[in-house]
């Protein structure tokens, strides 16, 4: 069995349309392996029998877990060495990428996915957990989260609160903005009880949200950039080009963004069970 396409390697050599053959060697191998900050390989199975987008690891994947790997990873080891490790829920999880990168850094990790791509996600969560590779800090688990069904939501919110919400490409539909919204405001609504200290939403302000994405449907795209403001009191672009050289490099080939949707406002939680009830799509 090939040991599949090396992330680093593939995403180190440059731009330009050699970086785009790289990037179609990556969708299309069967493992890909990625340098975690833990010293551990990590080794994600794509599945294309997956239906959907969740079968591969995409761009914006990579680009997140570049991303967190520059930002966030001393605040995450600061974190899980106290005792208090990063807790972070990651939507529309796909093959567990990102969630993995993360929970490799030392975070507590949820990661979510419809019914279709669930099993491969809980495959790879199982044989790239921490504790699976002996790393003594540092977890992950998978879950069902439907955007918007109400059981789901709030069976995701009967466990501890969040410090990070995070997700890649998870706009490219109209009719699933509003659900996401929804969902991504009531995972960050919740006080956290003074966890990460790494700069999360752990305090009094919730969770932050971090939406690493390109602009797959541009009408979807401006729908979110439209209704986010009614849900959170803050939403921003991360300056990319203020990043590690990895990061600014592939973003700017790519055109990615990452958005970041802070302090959730506090009216929009009322009735959240009727508003996630009305917009519940057929499972």
């Amino acid at each position: 069995m090939s040991d599949g396409a090396d992330v680093d390697d593939a995403l180190r050599g440059g731009g330009g349309e050699d970086l785009a053959s790289r990037l179609f060697e990556l969708a299309n191998a069967e493992h890909v392996r990625f340098a975690a900050s833990s010293g551990r390989v990590l080794r994600i199975r794509q599945d294309p029998a997956v239906p959907h987008t969740g079968g591969c690891v995409w761009e914006t994947a990579y680009l997140l877990a570049l991303w967190a790997r520059a930002e966030l990873d001393a605040d995450a080891r600061r974190a899980a060495a106290s005792g208090a490790a990063l807790r972070v829920l990651e939507v529309g999880a796909g093959c567990g990428f990102v969630a993995l990168a993360l929970a490799h850094m030392g975070c507590d990790v949820l990661a979510t996915e419809q019914p279709g791509p669930l099993a491969n996600l809980r495959a790879n969560v199982a044989a790239n957990d921490p504790r699976a590779l002996g790393v003594a800090r540092g977890a992950c688990g998978a879950a069902q989260l439907r955007w918007g069904v109400e059981e789901d939501v709030a069976a995701l919110l009967a466990g501890l609160p969040f410090d990070y919400v995070v997700g890649t490409d998870v706009v490219y539909t109209r009719e699933l903005v509003e659900p996401l919204l929804r969902t991504l405001h009531a995972a960050a609504a919740r006080d956290g009880g003074g966890g990460g200290g790494g700069g999360g939403g752990g305090g009094g302000e919730g969770a932050v949200v971090l939406l690493c994405l390109q602009q797959r449907c541009v009408a979807s795209h401006a729908l979110l950039l439209e209704r986010a403001p009614r849900y959170f009191a803050r939403v921003e672009h991360v300056p990319l080009h203020e990043s590690a050289m990895a990061v600014r490099s592939f973003a700017a080939e790519l055109d990615c963004e990452l958005l970041r949707f802070s302090a959730p406002r506090r009216q929009e939680a009322e009735g959240e069970g009727a508003a996630l009830r009305s917009l519940s799509p057929s499972p």
